[in-house]
């Protein structure tokens, strides 16, 4: 991953894995194992001190087959135990204004107790709706709290999704304490150093994902920086004398807990070439938003979600709506939910059948026509879908490029030169 990217998720992982897996590990064994348990305990899991991040995620450069010049990593996230792929998922719907956006860029972000009153009012709806993945839009938390999400995630076991106001190097001091808890051992241990002092303002997009590992949980926050800011987000970030980051597109397709998807930040949604690169591998694709142009950006999603055959799911603040999941049926039942407006924060929920579309995706042509005129009237997959890649992903396995797939598509080739 580029530099700055790998950056600040290393200076992240390594204070939550400090605090939630090492810090954890040590007090359990302490306070309730026996001295033969803890033994056993030391023995399975190792020296907590040499866990690394590769104990519980894998990065891999994966082939670009789009002919885009995005760089793409397929991220392996380890966990012990078989999940079900039928997820639930909430939207968050919440109004978001211009002014936050102006304060962080003065240095000054909103982290006021009436802004985190409504944030807890989310988390407290989806953890009592046993929501697993909850997405919040682009640029709607202050990257101060980025730590308190963490927490949030492992100890009720909700994967969170969203974007935070800008990270300003230029105006942070070189270390940044979460207020996560007050006790000192928390504080000593939820303290992380950036190295990356430039005068770039970051759009983050943020990716948090529990995990279990034995009997302790922890979190893995995965950052990424927007590839294209919008004409109108330069302009505001050169109004107020920041530069826009100049890196190389990247994006990551997350394998977690049975399921396959990647998260794309609002105006990447407009670069027709990068929202093909997932086509057959994804079960479903988030669009994290702050977005005026409604209207393009929906039809953008409609036609995203038949390009690819999976689900979308879009947050968008509620000032402008159209937070929705898409699935690619007919037009009558293509919305699964859609909102806007609104005084007050809320979480959208769905469950989204994931399993039911592979079975249908793993179909040829033939077979989906008269199952497209059952419920829920999935339209057949467009022409190359691999169902390959479908197979992959039941299987729960690896969909990185294989030799068996390259050498499908040269002897497809080797035909069609033959047939002329």
């Amino acid at each position: 991953m580029n530099a700055i990217n790998e950056n600040i998720g290393s200076e992240l992982y390594t204070d939550f894995k400090r605090f939630n897996y090492d810090w954890t590990h040590l007090f359990s064994e302490k306070d309730s194992a026996s001295s033969s348990t803890a033994d056993t305990l030391q023995q399975e899991s190792g020296n907590s001190d040499s866990l690394d991040k590769s104990s519980f995620i894998t990065v891999e450069k994966a082939n670009n087959t789009s002919g885009t010049d995005a760089k793409i990593f397929h991220i392996e996230i380890h966990e012990n135990g078989n999940h079900n792929t039928d997820k639930r998922v909430g939207i968050v719907n919440i109004s978001l204004t211009g002014e936050n956006l102006t304060k962080s860029l003065k240095g000054t972000p909103d982290t006021s107790k009436k802004r985190r009153r409504q944030l807890f009012e989310v988390l407290n709806y989806a953890i009592k709706k046993n929501i697993e993945i909850l997405i919040f839009p682009e640029a709607s938390i202050p990257f101060e709290w980025l730590p308190l999400l963490v927490e949030q995630s492992y100890k009720n076991n909700i994967a969170i999704i969203g974007g935070t106001e800008y990270y300003l190097p230029r105006l942070l001091s070189d270390s940044i304490v979460n207020d996560v808890s007050s006790s000192d051992q928390a504080s000593q241990n939820s303290t992380y150093i950036t190295s990356v002092i430039d005068n770039n303002a970051y759009n983050i997009l943020f990716s948090i994902f529990p995990i279990k590992k034995k009997k302790y949980n922890t979190a893995i926050p995965l950052l990424r920086i927007k590839n294209y800011y919008s004409p109108s987000e330069i302009q505001l970030l050169r109004g107020y004398h920041f530069d826009v980051p100049q890196n190389t597109p990247e994006y990551h397709l997350y394998h977690w807990r049975g399921i396959y998807f990647s998260v794309y930040n609002c105006f990447e949604l407009s670069n027709i070439a990068d929202r093909a690169i997932f086509k057959s591998k994804v079960d479903f694709i988030v669009a994290v938003e702050f977005n005026r142009d409604v209207s393009y950006f929906s039809n953008i999603a409609e036609s995203w979600a038949r390009d690819l055959h999976c689900f979308i799911i879009q947050s968008n603040p509620s000032d402008y709506g159209d937070s929705r999941i898409i699935q690619p049926t007919k037009s009558e039942t293509k919305d699964v939910i859609r909102v806007k407006g609104g005084d007050f924060p809320l979480v959208l929920v769905s469950i989204h059948k994931i399993s039911e579309l592979r079975d249908f995706q793993r179909m040829e042509y033939c077979l989906q026509i008269p199952k497209s005129t059952e419920p829920p009237f999935y339209k057949p997959s467009p022409a190359r879908y691999e169902w390959e890649w479908v197979e992959q992903r039941i299987k729960n396995s690896c969909v990185t490029d294989q030799p068996w797939i390259e050498a499908c598509y040269q002897k497809s080739n080797i035909d069609s030169k033959g047939s002329n």
